[in-house]
């Protein structure tokens, strides 16, 4: 399990490096933009479906990030009245629901980039080819799902050792906490 878990902070570490670059890339594009519309009064061709691709690739990328640092939103009023192992369970049972989704997604916009009609299709401006962007789509998804899945596997074990379910109640705790 410590290699899972290495490879999981390896991936969620990458996805958060992309999810910070693609941030930075849409700011400095709109900042260039409304310079150059306010001083020259002209403005970065195509600005709109670049600032448009790079927030798809943010918003895939940060999933897995955002799971890994238990940034996503969850509703637990429910859960917390539950006894420690209905706890474990019941993340278990969510966290097998959400990595089968994501897989089923990420596998979705594979097939997707992959169409024959998609192949062709274009940005209007730019011309910028857009299958490309569905397989770093998928890409990103498979990380999320993979993330999604060590979590699911921490939380069966949590359901077998109470020991562990403290580390993993602190976590849900935490996200919890740092969410308000």
């Amino acid at each position: 399990m410590k290699y899972i878990d290495k490879l999981n902070t390896f991936l969620s570490g990458i996805s958060g490096a992309v999810s910070a670059v693609m941030v930075l890339s849409m700011m400095t594009l709109i900042a260039i933009d409304v310079v150059l519309r306010g001083f020259f009064s002209s403005s970065f061709l195509g600005a709109y479906e670049l600032v448009q691709l790079l927030l798809s690739i943010f918003v895939f990328f940060s999933f897995p990030y955002s799971q890994y640092h238990n940034r996503l939103i969850r509703v637990s009023f429910i859960v917390e009245r539950f006894p420690v192992r209905g706890h474990a369970i019941a993340w278990a049972i969510g966290g097998l629901i959400s990595t089968i989704v994501c897989i089923v997604l990420a596998y979705a916009l594979y097939v997707q980039a992959g169409t024959p009609a998609n192949l062709i299709v274009k940005t209007d401006v730019l011309r910028i080819l857009k299958y490309p962007f569905y397989y770093i789509a998928s890409i990103a998804m498979f990380i999320f799902a993979f993330t999604l899945a060590v979590d699911f596997v921490k939380s069966v074990v949590a359901i077998f050792k109470p020991e562990y379910h403290k580390e993993i109640a602190r976590k849900h705790e935490k996200g919890a906490m740092d969410s308000r």
